[in-house]
């Protein structure tokens, strides 16, 4: 029978055994722990950038005075300290250098211009996120750059495009790169920025571009001009144009209608040309004597707490001797809600505005602007802003002439039509003679400290008021664009509401602003970055950028 030999392993060969296999466990054990490790970091770290999103929603949000609430600390997220650089009260702004970003994807190696830039910034409460609760400091800064660029202009003294003028270019910021140019960090919204040492913006690289254009209103060279965000500004952008064209249809049909009912067999005759398409009517006849009246209303519901714009126009027109009006009521209407009384803002009220333009069979396919316009403001909110903004192109051509800007216009002797409207092409006529359409404004009610509303525009003021001030001094000149109206203009027969005439109340002429005058600090385009640092030197510090307003 055979004998079984069960001889084990020796001590000695254990130890050798387990010594190499700690040798080849080692570095996996290591490797694995480091995986598990930088998992539970980066997982942290998820945590970071997923609240600093969830910041990021709130500033888009909240207007500058929620932002800087200090009272409301309830919330998940408050302000507990804000610091405001805006030039104001003694405070100094930012700088930063512009640099040009070439068509072959190069930065230029000396900057081409030099912005001062606002901030606004806000100590928020701390926060603890993930499993490990870790603990994170929290600040918001809003910057105006893209604003500031935005109206950023630059002359050549070359004439590229051989049209006979000097080049003129203009700026945005240079987003969605690939990849950062040497010396600049990509954020996270796609800008190539440079910052200080204490975190600010002191360099961005941007694109230039060349040609006058029409532009969206956020591009408008209107100074530090707002974000036109629709939850915080009621957009009236070429609403009024349009019901011009459906008023001169409607009007067009009441003629046809006169001329069919006329006991005048040349009357029928003209209505069957016109019909049949034979002899067009002549577009005078019926837009000749139209006046457009615009109504803004501005309201307060203090029972659901909200505001509400809305915009109503009134056509009246006399044809063949029969007084018509038109009235189209809302054509604009929105409503503006609140938290609560502490932080409502009233909205603000932008009006791409164009007065009402009879039609024109001229080659140059410009327009007549008809000779007056009428504008009514029923407002019922206290420190209302309104903004009545003549777009860089119009209907009719801003810049005639070889006149590119309106640092560009010449002397009083110049034919340029600059920043009017005009109501003829002054081919022939100087600029101090040609004629203005006027622009009638009044107010709906008495004004009062609880109702008083300022009016700023772009349109050229230096000669154009009048009216009174508020201590009843006379303010007057020989070519008016603007007249703050008595209520004896409205009473006339003009704009008749139902049976009764339009009443209205004179508005002073301090309430009428150039708008590089306008200084308000909120609604605007900011550029928001929240920095979340963390308590723990183990994790990283999160910077994460987004646009508050417009993107």
């Amino acid at each position: 029978m055979a004998k079984n030999n069960n001889k084990g392993f020796s001590i000695a060969e254990l130890i050798v055994a387990i010594a190499i296999m700690t040798l080849l466990l080692t570095p996996i054990l290591r490797s694995l722990t480091a995986t598990l490790a930088t998992n539970r970091r980066t997982k942290e770290q998820q945590y970071a950038v997923e609240n600093a999103e969830y910041v990021l929603q709130y500033v888009q949000t909240s207007s500058l005075a929620e932002l800087g609430d200090t009272t409301s600390t309830d919330q998940d997220i408050y302000c507990v300290s804000s610091v405001i650089k805006d030039g104001s009260s003694g405070n100094a702004k930012h700088s930063c250098l512009v640099y040009v970003l070439a068509d072959d994807g190069t930065v230029g190696a000396s900057a081409e211009q030099t912005i001062d830039y606002s901030t606004y910034e806000y100590q928020l409460n701390d926060v603890k996120l993930g499993s490990k609760k870790t603990e994170y400091t929290r600040k918001v800064v809003l910057d105006d750059i893209a604003n500031r660029i935005k109206n950023l202009e630059y002359v050549s003294l070359t004439d590229a495009d051989g049209d006979g003028k000097n080049d003129v270019f203009r700026y945005e910021v240079a987003y969605n790169n690939d990849a950062a140019a040497e010396g600049f960090k990509l954020t996270t919204e796609g800008s190539m920025v440079q910052y200080d040492a204490d975190g600010y913006v002191s360099a961005i690289v941007c694109r230039k571009t060349s040609g006058n254009k029409s532009i969206d209103p956020n591009n408008l060279n209107m100074g530090n001009m707002h974000n036109f965000d629709y939850k915080q500004m009621a957009l009236i952008n070429g609403y009024a144009t349009d019901y011009d064209k459906q008023a001169g249809k409607d009007f067009y049909a009441e003629t046809m209608e006169i001329l069919k009912n006329s006991d005048k067999q040349t009357d029928k005759d003209r209505w069957l040309n016109a019909l049949s398409g034979t002899v067009p009517l002549d577009s005078k006849l019926y837009t000749l004597n139209m006046r457009k009246l615009t109504e803004i209303k501005i309201s307060e519901n203090t029972t659901d707490d909200y505001y509400e714009v809305s915009v109503s126009v009134v056509y009246e027109n006399t044809i063949e001797g029969k007084f018509i009006q038109k009235k189209y009521d809302n054509i604009f209407a929105q409503r503006f809600e609140y938290k609560n009384d502490a932080t409502k803002v009233p909205p603000e009220v932008y009006i791409e505005y164009q007065p009402f333009s009879t039609q024109s069979n001229k080659s140059d396919d410009s327009l007549d602007y008809a000779e007056n316009e009428y504008v009514i403001i029923d407002n019922s909110v206290k420190d209302v802003k309104i903004y009545f903004v003549k777009p860089n192109w119009d209907q009719a051509k801003m810049f005639v002439n070889g006149i590119d800007k309106a640092s560009d216009i010449p002397n009083d002797n110049s034919t340029a039509t600059d920043v009017y409207y005009c109501i003829n092409e002054p081919d022939s006529i100087t600029r101090t003679n040609f004629t203005k359409t006027n622009i009638n404004i009044a107010s709906a009610n008495k004004i009062t400290a609880d109702n008083k509303f300022t009016i700023y525009t772009n349109l050229n003021l230096t000669d154009s008021v009048v009216g009174n001030k508020t201590d009843g001094t006379a303010v007057t000149c020989d070519k008016p664009q603007f007249t703050l109206n008595s209520q004896a203009v409205y009473s006339t027969p003009i704009f008749k509401v139902g049976t009764n005439n339009r009443t209205s109340f004179e508005v002073p002429v301090e309430f009428l602003q150039k708008i590089e005058d306008e200084d308000t600090k909120g609604n605007r385009l900011y550029t928001a970055t929240i920095t979340l640092v963390p308590k723990n030197e183990d994790f990283n510090t999160i910077i994460f950028t987004g646009a508050k307003g417009g993107n």
